[in-house]
């Protein structure tokens, strides 16, 4: 088998060997020859797929004791280790994220030397961690992903309640973490690309208010609290944050910025922190070109859920008129918006030019957006219009930017509008959340309502959902109950026993002899007792509308409705 494998080209066996995991490379060709060995490090070296490149640690069906073997050859390695360019760590996949992480971390990764790109999710903050990362980003990556999630936040706020040592060692970390932070946007990070998911921050940490400058947390004087000039090599920065006031402060100390996308979890507003309240908005006459002159995209993800909101949102826009590529992703709520003008408006071009677009646009080429908005009804009539509303807008026209599609979603009263196609929620009576999904083809996860017509689901699934690779079934609904046709079948009972005399009888389990008279009340007790968690009241409100229309007023109600209507 190996002499056949020699016999290869190199091209063909980079090939073969680019389509195997890491450990699989390592496991079956690494120490076989110096060839061999030389075509996995070129593997690990050559960036061919920034999804199966490098060393990555997200595999669940690998033991602690295989991962441990296979990274100790590795490292203990040097040709191998130097080789390494990327680490991906998935925690959210990997039951031995912990364990893996501190074991990969305690040297601070003198063995990767030629390490470039590091990718963190799920990651529990510890202190050997962070000090990895400070040295890391000082020195050596390029590009750093990094999650904060929940789950790591609430196990410090387990340990700060827990009693004075965790709540010191709390303190300690929750300072390492502000200074990291700040580190990440100073001259002491040379990261060219920096994606960050802080969008779970909470009070312990206070990482959306320590690049303020009025940050004063009480221990923040042991923080480097003179964030060290800017960082002058960040070039491309994704960032999840809970308020958008977070992108303010960060435009101060980032001048070389080429890329901005900007996901905002809660709302545009500013709003902070201690205390939770909406501060006054004023806009200002600022342009960001003075501040991060090299902005070519921008790119904006956020809820609106007040008027006010909308100024907000103007004044970033008017803020970066020079870009040439604009991406927006808006969820527009006005439910309980004063005005009753937008409440009950529908997005089309006007409101877009209006509310969704700078003043005055220099340098705009791409203009990209998908709108999800909360309205009443509307009718094919309106969905023509609304698209035809670009087709006639001068500015529009002037662009080239007219081939907008609209679509309303009946059952959640949504409007979907979308300058680049559209792919429409697929519906299903039991998917949870699909309405604020904006593009379904990213979705790579679905919850679902445990429900008896699951099947049907199921048979369409790979039609429906290609792009979907795990479902979330939700239990609860097999212990819950709701009215169904049973309730009426009761009450047309009623009605039939009714005209049955009352001499005759119904059989209960077919041998059991009853009254017509009681057969439906026997029938509700001895089918609760058999299925309790049948619904109890739709059977006894199905009982009491046949009543009322044999021996109540509903026959007479009716009759005279029937009369009107033939």
């Amino acid at each position: 088998m190996i002499n056949t494998l020699e016999s290869l080209a190199n091209e063909i066996l980079l090939n073969i060997l680019s389509n195997l995991t890491w450990f699989e490379m390592i496991e079956s060709f690494w120490s076989i020859n110096k060839r061999f060995n030389s075509l996995v490090c070129s593997i690990f070296s050559i960036n061919y797929d920034r999804n199966k490149s490098g060393i990555i640690i997200s595999e669940t069906d690998l033991s602690l004791n295989k991962y441990q073997s296979i990274l100790l050859s590795i490292i203990s390695n040097s040709t191998l280790s130097i080789s390494i360019q990327r680490i991906y760590i998935d925690g959210a996949k990997s039951v031995f994220f912990d364990l893996i992480s501190k074991w990969i971390f305690q040297e601070n990764l003198i063995c990767f030397i030629n390490l470039k790109s590091l990718i963190l999710t799920r990651c529990y903050l510890s202190e050997i961690l962070i000090n990895n990362l400070s040295l890391l980003i000082q020195y050596q990556l390029d590009e750093l992903i990094l999650t904060i999630d929940e789950d790591s936040l609430e196990m410090f706020y387990y340990e700060y309640e827990s009693g004075k040592n965790g709540c010191d060692q709390v303190k300690k970390l929750t300072i390492m973490c502000q200074g990291f932070i700040r580190q990440l946007f100073s001259s002491k990070c040379q990261l060219t690309s920096l994606r960050l998911n802080i969008s779970q921050d909470n009070s312990l940490f206070q990482i959306h208010d320590c690049l303020s400058s009025s940050f004063s947390h009480t221990y923040s004087n042991q923080i480097d609290n003179q964030l060290v000039t800017n960082c002058m090599t960040l070039r491309r920065l994704h960032i999840h944050v809970i308020y958008g006031y977070f992108i303010e402060d960060i435009i101060e100390h980032v001048p070389a910025l080429e890329i901005l996308s900007v996901i905002i979890r809660d709302t545009l507003a500013r709003q902070s922190l201690y205390p939770v309240t909406v501060k006054t908005f004023t806009p200002t006459i600022v342009n960001w070109y003075d501040k991060i002159p090299k902005l070519k995209c921008f790119t904006l993800k956020s809820n609106i859920f007040h008027d006010s909101e909308f100024v907000y949102l103007k004044w970033i826009l008017n803020n970066v008129n020079y870009v040439e590529k604009l991406k927006l992703r808006l969820y527009i709520n006005l439910t309980y918006q004063e005005d009753l003008m937008k409440r009950h408006c529908f997005i089309d071009a006007n409101f877009i030019n209006e509310y969704c677009m700078p003043d005055i646009s220099r340098n705009l080429i791409i203009f990209n957006f998908y709108i999800l908005f909360k309205c009443e009804l509307l009718s094919d009539n309106n969905i023509q219009i609304i698209e035809n509303s670009f087709k006639i807008h001068q500015f529009f026209i002037d662009h080239h930017w007219i081939k907008v599609k609209c679509f309303f979603d009946p059952i959640m009263s949504y409007q979907y509008i979308s300058s680049t196609g559209m792919i429409k929620p697929k519906f299903f009576d039991s998917i949870k959340y699909y309405s604020n999904i904006f593009d379904w083809q990213h979705m790579k996860s679905l919850k679902v309502n445990l429900c008896p017509s699951i099947d049907l689901f199921l048979k369409q699934f790979d039609i429906l959902f290609p792009h979907i690779t795990s479902i979330q079934f939700n239990m609860e609904y097999l212990f819950t109950c709701a009215i169904g046709f049973s309730a009426v079948i009761f009450a047309l009972k009623v009605i039939t026993t009714h005209y049955t005399p009352d001499y005759s009888s119904n059989s209960l389990f077919g041998f059991i002899p009853v009254s017509t008279k009681y057969i439906v009340w026997v029938e509700l007790i001895v089918i609760q007792l058999i299925t309790p968690n049948v619904s109890f009241l739709g059977h006894l409100a199905g009982i009491l509308v046949g009543l009322l229309y044999t021996n109540g007023p509903l026959r007479y109600i009716c009759n005279n409705i029937y009369n009107l209507m033939f």
